[in-house]
This record gives structure tokens, C-alpha cells and sequence, in this order.
């Protein structure tokens, strides 16, 4: 006779594992697909994934008749970081909830965006312990990859993996219910486009990536590749860990060693910080271009003061609002008109621009978590 241990046990043994024996892994070890090559392997996702943003897009069409179950979601998320997306994230999703007619509760686990794998693990731990319906999770490290691989494999809850929009080929098999968020490589292609015409003779960069994991092999990697074919090259490169502190201190490092370059390259709204205190502290504000990454509302703080250049701002509440329509869909038995992918809009927000229309770009990108 086979014995099964609950999905909760075997956590609580991987993690055990993971911790004792398992080295950690860059995000170059794992192989993830890019949308317009999952397209092109899925022609059927194209037109789901079109009629879906329409969907997200669009006011809320409630469910009629209100369900009497409540569902349980639990959003596990790097929020704690002076970024204001996740938290604006599962705002959006509750208020998208609300509209939706379908009653929940949002069980919120937030934790650093770096170094945190074994509080992440425990707090994933727990969550399969509570009998959560679905579970929105940040995985940009080997680690916590894995550890979803096995919830992934039990069917149950079902997974939304935030802030991806790439499969990862080793889940093609057992997918999750959705990507969720906004493309890193489009994003990244977006500011090298913008640099490109601000140093169209070409120019050399600080590279300031976040950890060692997926988010930063696609937007500070990604970047280099764009970049390159349009003559920008980089002097130097620093992990920062998203870290403000990090950041400041590389930027620093770097003047004093002597590097030259004409514009440093920002992973994110913490790293763009940090970096924009440090030009300010070396009395080169102005002198050297920063972008943001997300048009947070530091970032546009920022680019008002005259201390940020440019940014490309996500319609972020767009990623919450997708969860919740496609929590409707599965309760309604509609998920065969749900994608495997949704991928949010940008808008390039720059430091010359109206601030009317900066102002109305805002107000769509917030549209629920601003009010």
C-alpha cells in the first residue's frame, strides 16, 4: 500500500532539503519562453490573450447571482521595498473583487525582494496549510521555483505567477493558471529605444541590476542586447538586490574609481532611487541620465524635481484586475477563454512630457489602488 503525504508535509521536506543539500541556481540555469515565441507555438493564445485585455480593460461585469462560497486568495509578494506596485496590486485585485460581485479574502505575505527565500518558503508553507483557492506568487529565484514546482504538480491551489510573462519551459507540462504582469524584455527594449535617442552617437552606462534571478536576466540582460546593436555599451556592472543602499553605494564606487559613462541604467524603482541620491550627493544631477522602471510614484516624483529622466510606466493595477477577471472566469467555467498570459501596458513617462497627460496616464494606471 502507497502512502501520500498532504501537499503541506512535503513542503515542509523540501524545504528541509532545499536548506541542507541544494545549491542555489542563477536565473541563467532555467529556460523561459518569450511571448512572441510562446505565440508562435500556441497559435490560439493570441486571440485569448487579446480578448482578455479587452476584458481587463473594460468596467467589471459582475456575476449575477452572488456566489456563497467565499474565495481565498493568497498574494505572496516581494512588497517590502519602497516600490508600490505590489501592494497596489493586490488593491486592485480586492476592488476588482468587490465589483466582480464574488466575496473573498486576500490573505497578503509581503517580504524582501531579495535574500528572503526562507521566508518565502515558510510563508508559501503556510499558505497550503490554510486551503487557499488560488495563491499569486513572485518567483525569482531557483529556489521558491522549486518549491512552486510542487504545487504545481498537486493541481491545488492554483498558482498565478506574478510579475512573469515568459513560461518557464520546465512547467509546460503542468502550467500554472496564469502569468501575470508586464513583459521585462518589452520594457527593456522601450528604455534602450529611449537612450538610443538620447545618445544616438552612442554612449557608455552604469548597469545596475537587482538580485541574480529572472527579473534582472531580462531587464538588465535584455537591456544589453537591445543596447548593443545601438552602440550603447556598459563600464560597469553591480547587483544591488533592489537595494536603495545598494544602489547608492555602487553608483558611488563606481565615480570614485574613475568610471566614465553618460547614463546609468536602473533595474528598478528602489535600484533608480538610490541612484538618484547618489548623483545628487556627487553634484551630477543633470549631468548624467537615470531612468526608472515602472513609473512608480517616487519615480514620477523624481522625474518632477528634475532628479530622474525618464521612466516607462506599467498600467499596474491592470495586473490585479487580470487575477480577479480570471478568478471569475474559473468559477463561472469559463477557463477555456482564459490565457496562459497576460501582459500589461506600458507608456514612456519623460521629464518634459505635459504633466496633464502624466497625470492621466497615472489615473489609468491606478485606476483602482489610487482612489
Amino acid at each position: 500500500m502507497k502512502y501520500l503525504l498532504p501537499v503541506e508535509k512535503i513542503f515542509t521536506v523540501l524545504v528541509f532539503l532545499l536548506f541542507s543539500f541544494m545549491p542555489v541556481f542563477s536565473a541563467e540555469n532555467d529556460k523561459y519562453i518569450p511571448i512572441d515565441l510562446f505565440i508562435s507555438g500556441h497559435p490560439s493564445e493570441s486571440g485569448l490573450m487579446n480578448s482578455f485585455k479587452e476584458i481587463v480593460s473594460s468596467p467589471a461585469s459582475p456575476i449575477q447571482e452572488r456566489p456563497s462560497k467565499t474565495v481565498k486568495v493568497a498574494a505572496i509578494y516581494p512588497g517590502i521595498q519602497k516600490s508600490d506596485y505590489w501592494r497596489s496590486s493586490v488593491k486592485a485585485m480586492s476592488k476588482r473583487l468587490d465589483e466582480l460581485n464574488i466575496p473573498h479574502e486576500i490573505l497578503t505575505y509581503f517580504s524582501k525582494p531579495s535574500g528572503n527565500f526562507r521566508r518565502q518558503a515558510l510563508q508559501l508553507s503556510e499558505v497550503l496549510k490554510s486551503d487557499v483557492d488560488y495563491v499569486a506568487v513572485s518567483v525569482d529565484n531557483e529556489n521558491i521555483k522549486r518549491l512552486i514546482t510542487a504545487t504545481l504538480a498537486s493541481g491545488k491551489p492554483k498558482v498565478f505567477i506574478q510579475n512573469l510573462t515568459t513560461p518557464f519551459e520546465r512547467w509546460e507540462d503542468t502550467p500554472p493558471f496564469m502569468y501575470v504582469g508586464f513583459d521585462h524584455l518589452q520594457g527593456a527594449r522601450m528604455i534602450a529605444e529611449k537612450y538610443s535617442s538620447l545618445f544616438p552617437d552612442g554612449a557608455s552606462y552604469l548597469m545596475l541590476y537587482g538580485s541574480n534571478g529572472t527579473v534582472s536576466e531580462q531587464r538588465g540582460k535584455g537591456f544589453e542586447l537591445y543596447a548593443l546593436s545601438k552602440g550603447l555599451s556598459p563600464v560597469a556592472k553591480f547587483y544591488t538586490n533592489f537595494s536603495s543602499e545598494k544602489a547608492y553605494d555602487s553608483v558611488m564606487k563606481s565615480l570614485k574609481r574613475g568610471d566614465k559613462f553618460s547614463f546609468i541604467y536602473a533595474c528598478s524603482t528602489d535600484i533608480a532611487i538610490g541612484a538618484a541620491k547618489a548623483l545628487e550627493d556627487a553634484g551630477l544631477t543633470g549631468e548624467i541620465a537615470l531612468n526608472g522602471w515602472g513609473g512608480a510614484k517616487q519615480e514620477l516624483e523624481l522625474i518632477k524635481i528634475g532628479k530622474l529622466d525618464f521612466t516607462i510606466m506599467r498600467m499596474t493595477d491592470d495586473s490585479g484586475v487580470a487575477i480577479a477577471e480570471a478568478i471569475k472566469m474559473d468559477m463561472i467555467g469559463e477557463t477555456d477563454k482564459t490565457p496562459r498570459i497576460f501582459s500589461g501596458e506600458f507608456a514612456t513617462i519623460t521629464s518634459d512630457m505635459n504633466p496633464d497627460i502624466i497625470n492621466r496616464l497615472t489615473e489609468r494606471a491606478l485606476r483602482y489602488s489610487g482612489r
